[in-house]
C-alpha cells in the first residue's frame, strides 16, 4: 500500500516537511509517481520508525 506524504507525517507525528527531508537525506524510500509527487510504501514506513526507536533507546 502507499501513503501520501500528510498521512505518513501524520503516522509519525512531524510536519509533511519532515518527509521530504527524510527522502532527501535518504532515511525514507519514496516512488515518485510524477515530476512533483512522491508516495511512501508501508514497509518503508516501519523500516524508519524501527530505526527512529532505536536511535531513541541508544541515546
Amino acid at each position: 500500500m502507499l501513503y501520501e506524504p500528510e498521512e505518513v507525517a501524520e503516522l509519525l507525528q512531524v510536519e509533511p516537511r519532515t518527509v521530504a527531508n527524510y527522502r532527501l537525506e535518504g532515511r525514507l524510500l519514496a516512488k515518485q509517481v510524477n515530476k512533483r509527487k512522491f508516495m511512501y510504501e508501508g514497509s518503508a514506513i516501519l523500516n524508519l520508525m524501527t530505526s527512529i526507536e532505536e536511535h531513541h533507546y541508544d541515546a
